[in-house]
């Protein structure tokens, strides 16, 4: 590496901080403003409702996934009263 190799990457550097650097508000403004979105979602959220599944098929026989529940009625099964 020749004495010239320091000054090529500095520039490279700015580069990229110029090419970057107009794009942090952008970037900065949607976060918090998907974040605040998400804040106020969380605070209406109904009970029952699972937080990061807004199409959710969970019910007392359907499981998270939309399959029925495998021991959803089976008094027997030793964790009943779990599930």
């Amino acid at each position: 590496m020749g004495s010239n190799s320091m000054p090529v990457r500095i520039a490279h550097g700015w580069a990229i901080a110029w090419l970057d650097f107009y794009q942090t508000p952008a970037i900065v403004s949607e976060g918090i403003y998907s974040e605040a979105k998400g804040f106020f979602k969380e605070l209406v959220r109904a009970k029952g409702v699972l937080p990061h599944n807004h199409v959710n098929p969970q019910t007392l026989e359907i499981n998270r996934l939309g399959r029925p529940k495998k021991y959803a009625y089976d008094e027997t099964w030793a964790f009943a009263s779990c599930a």
